[in-house]
């Protein structure tokens, strides 16, 4: 799933995985992640 709102999608999820320029840079457990943490180093910086 590709989705605008983080934190709903980590929720939801059981794995995620993170994208950056056609590369995975974080494959885990959703739960591993911060929904906050996931937009402040990569969405806020340009890389989605």
């Amino acid at each position: 799933m590709v989705e605008q709102y983080v934190s709903q999608a980590l929720d939801m999820a059981e794995y995620a995985y993170i994208l950056d320029r056609g590369t995975v840079s974080f494959g885990g457990r959703a739960a591993e992640l911060d929904a906050d943490t996931v937009v402040e180093r990569y969405l806020s910086q340009g890389h989605a």
